[in-house]
């Protein structure tokens, strides 16, 4: 994994994930080790992803959250096996997120 923060949109870089979304190291742990990433769309931040090293479950160790608020029914946090799977639920749950915004500000014909 890459420490340095990118942008960008192509798939497969450790520092860019999907949608164009940046992760950056958050800098909030002593430990130079840890795994701590806040993740930015458009220069915004917009959620976190960290190691959580006490998990008790290898299937728990990563957890994932997006910070935009609103929508009651739409996932906005997890845990994940890996880091790669956190990042692609992350993705997938903005993306949720997003449609159902967007939905819901239609007005019926």
């Amino acid at each position: 994994m890459d420490s340095k923060g990118g942008t960008g949109s192509a798939r497969g870089s450790d520092n860019v994930m999907a949608m164009s979304l940046t992760i950056r190291p958050t800098g909030f742990l002593r430990d130079s080790d840890a795994k701590d990433y806040t993740v930015h769309e458009d220069g915004a931040e917009v959620g976190r992803i960290y190691e959580d090293r006490r998990a008790h479950l290898a299937s728990n160790r990563w957890f994932w959250a997006h910070n935009l608020i609103g929508l009651p029914h739409t996932k906005s946090y997890g845990r994940a096996a890996t880091f790669e799977d956190a990042k692609a639920q992350f993705s997938a749950s903005l993306e949720a997120f997003k449609a159902a915004s967007k939905s819901k500000d239609r007005k019926p014909d």
